[in-house]
């Protein structure tokens, strides 16, 4: 494994290679209390090196660059840098049938390693570990990815319909049109957005069913 942290406690690092397949066969205690961990202390790290790191950028900017990061896809492909796959405690029958190489099964092993190094060493050390992932900062807000971006992948990770936008109000003469937009994802429906363009509205839809869907009911 490539793990950027010396573990003092090594049987934290086991636990967070045990998936619950293995507890299932043959008992003991899985990585998810460690994945719950993992990923709140990811979301503190990725937030404060954002905001570092982009002077300037507004709450808006700061939480869709975040969203590009912080994602099963990005778990993933850490994981894969840290070789966790290969490492993974499973049980016989999910190492055959190719478990391992899911993604969601990567993004979960890497929160729980994460998680581990928190407990082991501390906030600082998830820092020095993680922070090389993430690449150069982006440097201009639009690098980040679309809220309509977000929020399909947001459904897709749910195993949601993509979401579908509906122009419901146009209005204004010809060379100013005015667009309202709503958006209909998991089935909730959001809007109306504003804008000056269709894709400006969808645009706008879509990040305000991001924040009420973070928001919570």
């Amino acid at each position: 494994m490539k793990i950027p942290h010396s573990f003092r406690d090594s049987s934290l690092l086991t636990l967070a290679l045990t998936h619950a397949s293995v507890v299932a066969e043959v008992g003991g205690e899985d990585n998810q209390r460690l994945e719950f961990l993992g990923d709140a202390v990811l979301q503190l790290v990725v937030s404060q090196w954002l905001f570092a790191e982009c002077r300037g950028w507004d709450e808006g900017e700061l939480s869709r660059a975040r969203a590009a990061l912080v994602n099963a896809q990005s778990f993933a492909t850490f994981a894969d840098a840290w070789e966790l796959g290969a490492n993974l405690r499973l049980a016989k029958g999910d190492r055959a049938t190719g478990t391992a190489a899911k993604v969601n099964v990567r993004a979960d092993v890497f929160e729980a390693v994460v998680g581990a190094i928190y407990l082991d060493g501390g906030l600082q050390s998830v820092r020095a570990a993680v922070i090389p992932l993430l690449g150069a900062p982006p440097r201009e807000p639009g690098a980040a990815k679309s809220p309509r971006s977000v929020l399909l992948e947001w459904a897709q990770a749910r195993k949601l319909d993509a979401p579908t936008y509906e122009v419901v109000a146009e209005t204004g003469p010809a060379h100013q049109k005015r667009f309202e937009m709503v958006v209909d994802v998991a089935g909730q429906r959001f809007g109306p957005a504003a804008g000056d363009s269709k894709k400006t509205a969808a645009l706008e839809a879509a990040r305000l069913a991001l924040a009420k869907l973070a928001s919570g009911p």
